[in-house]
């Protein structure tokens, strides 16, 4: 089985710059990502993109994760948190002066989930304090992070036929792929103790992107169209966080008519003044003047 797909531009550190890290969603290609990546790199940042294989959504978004190896048939390199080591650490030898986590649909808020628990960890910490003193920098990049933009994203699901309508946008292998393990998982686990699973875990993902508390602006860009991110659920959301952590944490554009991550290719001029926006105001980055459409 082919290694989890995980690349970068390449990253000139001569002089400190913004990163932004790009995660894309269920089944996305590195083309997809080509017009974020100019944008970004128009306006003089680092960009590092990841985009986490099919299975690992899969094992992510049903609660597969805590099991062993033999019963999903997997092996570690497979695994959503290894892909948010890996980010963490390209994060780092940026040197940047802040970090973006910019994720599209569930594919990408997954593997923020996951970077998310691990920053918070004591365990991370202690790495990153040492790795510090050893290289005598001044911080790490678990303090850089400086705002969070969720495109199409995070993704209200309860049942398993959302997550078939999401395996669609993968190739014929890696929807099998994903078919099988869930097969192999019920057949050992039993209906019951998947469909608890799938539950739970769907139950947890959806509280945690409620109580993230992670001290950094927001940025919702979604769409009363799309049909696998419910724009309600958004609002709700939304609304629940500006309650919670106040107004000014939280920023949000809804279009109309743009599909399931497809509102920059249908309203680039919007899409990127909010963006921009976003980034000068809220995350108080400068917005480099070369950037363009």
């Amino acid at each position: 089985m082919a290694s989890h797909r995980m690349s970068s531009s390449t990253i000139r550190t001569t002089a400190r710059k913004p990163t932004v890290v790009l995660a894309g969603w269920l089944g996305c290609k590195r083309r997809s990502l080509r017009r974020y990546e100019a944008m970004y790199t128009d306006m003089g940042w680092n960009v590092i993109v990841q985009i986490a294989l099919p299975l690992m959504v899969v094992k992510t978004a049903t609660g597969l994760n805590g099991l062993s190896q033999s019963t999903t048939n997997t092996t570690t390199s497979n695994c959503i948190r290894e892909l948010a080591l890996d980010t963490l650490d390209q994060v780092q030898k940026t040197h940047c002066n802040g970090f973006v986590f910019h994720t599209f649909s569930n594919g990408g808020a997954f593997l923020w989930e996951e970077v998310r628990t691990i920053i918070n960890s004591k365990t991370w910490r202690r790495r990153l304090r040492n790795n510090c003193n050893n290289l005598h920098s001044e911080t790490d990049s678990t303090d850089k992070l400086v705002g969070l933009v969720f495109d199409s994203a995070p993704a209200y699901y309860t049942e398993q036929d959302t997550m078939m309508k999401a395996l669609s946008y993968a190739t014929v292998e890696e929807q099998q792929e994903g078919k099988a393990l869930l097969e192999k998982a019920t057949h050992e686990m039993g209906d019951a103790a998947i469909s608890e699973s799938k539950h739970r875990r769907a139950q947890q993902y959806w509280q945690g992107m409620l109580d993230d508390d992670t001290n950094v602006p927001h940025l919702y860009l979604y769409s009363k169209a799309d049909l696998l991110t419910p724009y309600k659920k958004i609002d709700e959301l939304i609304g629940y966080r500006r309650s919670r952590f106040g107004n000014e944490s939280v920023s949000a554009l809804c279009f109309d008519d743009s599909p399931h991550c497809c509102h920059f290719l249908k309203y680039p001029e919007q899409y990127q003044t909010s963006l921009k926006r976003f980034l000068n105001t809220e995350c108080r980055i400068p917005v480099g003047a070369r950037s363009k459409l």
